[in-house]
């Protein structure tokens, strides 16, 4: 099985409370990557994996002093365990809190720039872009590419909460004095597709769902914005294969309903 792995979840205990080190843990996987395979985590320093950990199954130690470190598929320490917190790798780097800072590190392990802002723990690189917001409960968001250099949003007035991009957009909402809109932010971060949706979903397959405010339907657009289908559903999924499960049934590209519901 290809993929990064982050293990997460409470300690187990024992009937006598005292923290049992083989317990299995949950796992989420994440988009395959054609280099090394790496996982997160957990271990005192002083601690060894009594076994080789699969992508399917790991042990973890819940220690005062636990830090995380990355391993290969086939359980060698890659990147010895020292940072508070490592999240998942994508295109090459991870987003890792150290003791005094955030910042992204390479395969090896060795820091390749700070992150001045914050950054979620469990974030990670998505064609290129890194989504990052300045300190404070209002601070601006903005991408870094993946030589740390800032990409600021553009476009619009009130552009909050970007999404990793998906197809070359990033889903984004847009605070104005007629509520909220959602629409879609380029890899220059520049608004691209205008905020016209009362609610709309990340890229996949080329289209994106989206909501008409007036009717209250679904509909999907392509990546310049234009809709291919339009909104008449009042609930659908993403495309995968060329097809996608609305309330009506599944449907193509072309919204022809292929297979009626139930």
């Amino acid at each position: 099985m290809s993929g990064r792995v982050r293990f997460s979840g409470p300690p187990s205990t024992t009937t006598e409370g005292a923290i049992d080190p083989h317990r299995r843990f949950r796992r989420r996987m994440y988009r395959p990557e054609p280099i090394v395979e790496l996982f997160a985590y957990a271990v005192h320093p002083l601690c060894s994996l009594p076994v080789s950990p699969q992508p399917s199954e790991a042990h973890r130690w819940w220690e005062r002093d636990r830090r995380w470190g990355y391993i290969d598929e086939s359980g060698i320490t890659v990147v010895e365990p020292r940072f508070v917190h490592a999240g998942a790798f994508a295109e090459g780097r991870a987003v890792v809190v150290c003791d005094s800072h955030t910042a992204v590190v390479d395969g090896t392990g060795t820091e390749l720039f700070g992150i001045d802002g914050t950054a979620d723990p469990d974030a990670s690189y998505s064609q290129g872009r890194l989504v990052v917001s300045e300190p404070g409960p209002h601070g601006a968001s903005y991408f870094l590419d993946k030589s740390g250099e800032r990409i600021d949003l553009g476009g619009a007035e009130g552009l909050v909460a970007p999404q990793p991009f998906r197809c070359g957009r990033s889903r984004v909402q847009v605070i104005g004095s007629a509520g909220s809109r959602e629409g879609y932010l380029g890899l220059d971060g520049c608004l691209t597709i205008e905020p016209r949706w009362d609610r709309a979903r990340d890229f996949s397959s080329g289209l994106a769902a989206v909501r008409d405010p007036r009717l209250g339907r679904w509909g999907y657009i392509d990546a310049a914005g234009d809709v291919v289908i339009e909104p008449r559903f009042r609930d659908v999924g993403d495309f995968c294969g060329g097809l996608a499960r609305t309330y009506d049934g599944v449907i193509d590209r072309e919204g022809n309903l292929v297979r009626p519901a139930g």
